[in-house]
């Protein structure tokens, strides 16, 4: 139910507590976009200078995510959003000055000793909220700005929800009754329903390779260096990428001197380490055994100089025999167009074309 990109996100958080919420708030955010903008496919994100994800290649769409304390908090709108969940602990006084306005610290001091932890934590929610909104983080303090003000025009709008603090600020006023909870195990179930593939997904992989066989179309996920930046991993074997992410391949190709051992597990065909063909093309072969006709391969690369010429006369090789190949770089996608054939690009393509020849 993640998408490549959330899973290594996630994968990379040392707390498991931390993993499982922002697991569930990639979840979240595919339901919430199913429900309120019909969007379907699990989205890609891309992040801003201070780190503020956005929808890549999605315009007119815009999100929030936040987690703490076991809730999850996920906020979408057609306006800049920002949301942020906050549990309840004791801030030192200190923090006072670093979060609030002068006005706001002059209240806080002069007011019930008792209540100052709580409505300090509760200022520093909508302030988190607001620095999402604008996704300038912390950079420009959260002294310079007033939560009450936030809260007053309608543009930030909290609750208190058992020992967490709750906060979404837009643009416009907020409307909170388009709000709603969904139990967990219900928000995996509805996604069950509404996202189950109707193509029975299987893995071909080389001892440097990835991802897919599904019904045509082959992906293959070489062991290179310029991996795209959806999938921000480091290069090493694509066996070991496959096991980080939890996927079985039903067929593993490859000599596996990059893997350091051969693997005990599955379905292994081993190739010699002096050979007249890479691993990479061994892979295709596979692909081509299987009835594919378009094969994506990533991770091809920027390693050796050797094996990325290799590539490209590979993708060369099939072009020129009916079949339709990606060769992607990190920025990057590189294909074969011969006599007769086309490129299309789509219409939110942008950048550079270079055609060699």
């Amino acid at each position: 139910m993640l998408s490549v990109q959330r899973r290594l996100y996630c994968e990379r958080m040392k707390a498991e507590k931390r993993r499982i919420e922002s697991a569930y708030a990639y979840l979240l955010l595919r339901y919430a976009l199913s429900e309120r903008f019909d969007i379907r496919e699990k989205p890609e994100l891309s992040y801003g200078e201070h780190g503020k994800p956005f929808l890549k290649d999605i315009g007119g769409v815009f999100f929030s995510l936040s987690h703490s304390g076991g809730l999850v908090l996920c906020a979408v709108s057609d306006k800049p959003v920002g949301a942020d969940v906050q549990e309840y602990r004791k801030l030192p006084p200190r923090t006072i000055t670093k979060i609030c306005s002068p006005a706001e610290a002059e209240e806080l001091m002069s007011g019930d000793e008792k209540a100052l932890p709580e409505k300090l934590c509760e200022i520093w929610c909508v302030k988190e909220s607001y620095s999402k909104l604008t996704g300038t983080g912390y950079s420009e303090g959260f002294s310079k700005f007033s939560a009450k003000e936030l809260k007053d025009s309608g543009r930030a709008y909290v609750i208190k929800r058992g020992g967490s603090f709750i906060s979404v600020c837009a643009d416009g006023r907020i409307y909170p009754g388009g709000s709603r909870e969904i139990d967990p195990a219900k928000l995996v179930q509805r996604l069950g329903e509404n996202y189950r593939s109707p193509i029975k997904s299987t893995v071909l992989h080389t001892g440097n390779s990835d991802k897919g066989l599904r019904e045509s179309v082959c992906v293959i996920f070489g062991g290179g260096s310029e991996l795209p930046e959806s999938i921000e991993i480091p290069a090493d074997s694509g066996l070991r990428t496959l096991e980080a992410l939890g996927i079985k391949p039903e067929l593993t190709v490859g000599d596996f001197d990059s893997y350091g051992e051969i693997p005990e597990n599955g379905n292994i065909k081993l190739l010699p380490h002096e050979k007249d063909v890479t691993d990479m093309d061994e892979a295709v072969k596979q692909g081509l055994s299987r009835g594919c006709g378009t094969f994506l391969i990533y991770g091809g690369t920027g390693g050796r100089a050797d094996h990325t010429l290799a590539n490209i006369q590979l993708i060369a090789r099939l072009s020129a025999n009916g079949k339709k190949a990606l060769l992607f770089g990190r920025d990057y996608a590189v294909t074969a167009v011969s006599d007769g054939g086309t490129l299309s690009l789509g219409e939110r393509e942008s950048g550079y074309v270079s055609v060699f020849a």
